[in-house]
């Protein structure tokens, strides 16, 4: 049987043929093949296939490189990674992307609009076109993983991932995810990944350590850019210290000692940590006002 691997995926040709180097014929499910074709559509783009030898890398687009506008299969020919920059993904387009039935892995970066010249910013704490809500589209897929950093994703967004069962890891740094979005996150039995990073503005703050302390699955936190004591922060991830593998502080403005009190109350997490720059620290200060 003549074989493909793709990002150490193996894909097959079911009639042990080679594969023609097109989504058409490399795509074995119907709704895949759609899903593609409304997205070159989208885009106003044509399709490009991306070979290293006989090995298949990628799905992409022409004129986007392969983190602008990707996919990858498996060896069924299932398309289970996406990656997408500057997509901009409406919540109505969730459930257009939500054709590709196999997804486990979606990557969209910087999924904002900025307004047009003139035109005020939409409340980015309410259900805007771009908060994310529409994943709940993905509700009976075995999507796990999702990077929606840099966006304009918020707390409806966030309610929406709650009710995927199959999910597992998010990064949502320079979002517009605040405390009470991580609270809806209270008691998952699934995450195991979470990245979060509020850009200094600390509309994430020491105290959504509190909800990630019930995460009942979590192993790995990278919480970043905003302030953190030991009594009122890390303290609360006591409950996860026979599982929590490492700790990612990032930029973060800490009490002093907290670190040394985190290191011996979680003697087998590795936890790495980077201190903020004077400004970084003034502009926390400046939004604890």
């Amino acid at each position: 049987m003549t074989r493909r691997s793709l990002a150490g995926l193996a894909i097959f040709s079911p009639a042990g043929q080679m594969f023609g180097q097109s989504a058409a014929t490399l795509m074995t499910d119907k709704s895949d093949r759609e899903t593609w074709a409304w997205l070159l559509k989208r885009f106003k783009e044509k399709e490009a296939v991306k070979m290293r030898g006989n090995r298949l890398e990628y799905i992409g687009m022409a004129n986007k490189g392969p983190y602008a506008a990707a996919v990858m299969l498996n060896k069924e020919g299932h398309v289970v990674k996406a990656r997408f920059d500057k997509a901009n993904f409406t919540n109505d387009e969730w459930s257009q992307l939500a054709g590709f039935k196999h997804l486990i892995d979606l990557s969209c970066w910087h999924n904002y609009k900025s307004p047009k010249k003139g035109e005020p910013h939409p409340d980015y704490r309410l259900d805007h076109e771009l908060s994310g809500s529409g994943l709940i589209a993905f509700n009976n897929h075995p999507l796990q993983n999702l990077n929606i950093a840099g966006s304009t994703f918020n707390n409806f967004g966030i309610e929406a991932l709650r009710q995927l069962p199959n999910f597992r890891k998010l990064m949502a740094f320079h979002t517009r995810v605040d405390d009470d979005g991580i609270k809806l996150l209270e008691g998952s039995p699934h995450i195991t990944f979470l990245n979060l990073g509020p850009q200094f503005s600390m509309r994430i703050s020491e105290k959504a350590l509190e909800s990630i302390g019930k995460m009942k699955a979590l192993v790995e936190l990278e919480f970043n850019e905003t302030r953190v004591t030991w009594e009122s922060g890390l303290r609360h991830l006591l409950p996860l210290k026979k599982q929590l593998k490492r700790v990612k502080l990032d930029k973060v403005w800490l009490e002093d000692g907290t670190l040394e009190k985190a290191r011996e109350a979680f003697p087998d997490t590795t936890f790495e940590y980077s201190a903020p720059s004077a400004s970084q620290i003034d502009e926390m200060k400046r939004h604890l006002v």
